[in-house]
């Protein structure tokens, strides 16, 4: 899974987000607040408690980037309007999505000690920590490093495998999860000149891992334990497969007046 998200990231440009602009922002951010709200209200409505809905509602959110732009690029439609406009707002969802799975990670390791503000007060540390030492990564160190290294192919791919490993420790060390650890990895090189030879070294590795992936979820399927959990199941998925449309297409036609401008 770590892996997966560092390709994830590799495809989180911040130039795709300034030339889709509004539209993206928009569209992600509102699908994340209609989802995180309404599913927040409706899990507890379903009788769970209102952690457990936090987690659900978070959950939810999860998009699959990876798989919604092999699809595109599969189609040869992730340079169109609407594969831009895809992208983009994955993009807006994704960085959300791993400022929550950091803030749930640092909230589980520290969830036994402290009071609610020493808490808030280290995530917020942490988090800012996070981004100032990912902003002068990115500024200063690996422009330098990664036009060294793209010298020869081969120690290119070597250096992002290694680079990816590395912070996907260091995020586990700091109190966040390896897979947020290795987002950011991969993020920290989406705006490097060398990204897109990195990533057709790594998409033969990327669709090995797919393979495994979704292997690995099937294997861990327990339908004895589905059970008493049947009926949330089904009325979440009902939400999120009519409700997150429904508010996309809201959100694109009150902003087709920028779509059409771009």
């Amino acid at each position: 899974m770590a892996a997966l998200l560092f390709v994830v990231g590799l495809k989180l440009d911040l130039q795709h987000i300034r030339h889709i602009g509004p539209v993206a922002l928009a569209t992600g951010l509102g699908q994340l607040a209609f989802t995180i709200v309404i599913g927040f209200f409706l899990i507890l409505a379903l009788g769970k408690g209102w952690l457990e809905a936090l987690y659900v509602a978070v959950a939810l959110t999860f998009s699959s980037t990876i798989i919604i732009v092999k699809l595109l690029a599969d189609k040869r439609a992730i340079d169109s309007l609407h594969g831009r406009i895809a992208v983009g707002f994955l993009i807006v969802q994704d960085l959300a999505v791993v400022i929550a799975m950091m803030a749930m990670s640092a909230l589980r390791s520290d969830g036994a000690e402290g009071s609610l503000p020493a808490l808030a007060g280290s995530l917020v540390t942490r988090i800012g920590a996070a981004a100032v030492s990912l902003y002068a990564l990115m500024r200063y160190l690996l422009p330098r490093l990664v036009d060294r290294m793209a010298q020869s192919q081969e120690l290119l791919l070597i250096f992002a495998v290694a680079w990816g490993t590395g912070l996907a420790a260091r995020g586990e060390w700091a109190g966040f999860s390896k897979e947020a650890g290795a987002f950011l990895a991969g993020f920290s090189l989406a705006s490097a000149r060398y990204r897109d030879a990195i990533n057709a070294r790594l998409s033969g590795i990327r669709d090995f891992l797919l393979l495994f992936f979704f292997i690995d979820l099937g294997a861990k399927l327990d339908f004895s334990t589905l059970g008493g959990e049947i009926l949330p199941a089904l009325v979440l998925s009902l939400f999120v497969l009519v409700g997150n449309p429904l508010i996309v297409m809201a959100i694109m036609g009150y902003s087709r007046g920028p779509c059409r401008r771009f």
